[in-house]
């Protein structure tokens, strides 16, 4: 089967699922898999961060906008997703304090 190229906003990731944004041209029906390519640079620690995330479609949420929300349940474990995800919390929380 063909794979079609989307470029979609990540909205929210987790250890156990995520979800993106998209136009109306990305169409995915519930329980079909998906691959998001999540690279991210942190400045803070200067490093890069690349993570192959692969998951099944759980929800779809229509906004008015026009935009869709996916929402997606990881179908395997993620390596470092984790440890990524718990250093953007600290540095998230650094920020809101003002340090």
């Amino acid at each position: 089967k063909h794979m079609e190229e989307h470029e979609v906003i990540l909205r929210d990731a987790s250890a156990t699922g995520f979800s993106i944004t998209c136009g109306p041209e990305v169409t995915l029906e519930i329980e079909q898999l998906a691959h998001v390519l999540l690279e991210d640079y942190i400045e803070e620690l200067n490093k890069n961060y690349s993570f192959h995330l692969y998951g099944i479609v759980v929800r779809k949420q229509e906004l008015e906008n026009g935009k869709i929300v996916y929402g997606f349940r990881l179908n395997s474990k993620v390596g470092g997703l984790e440890n990524y995800l718990t250093q953007k919390e600290r540095i998230r929380i650094k920020k809101s304090r003002g340090k």
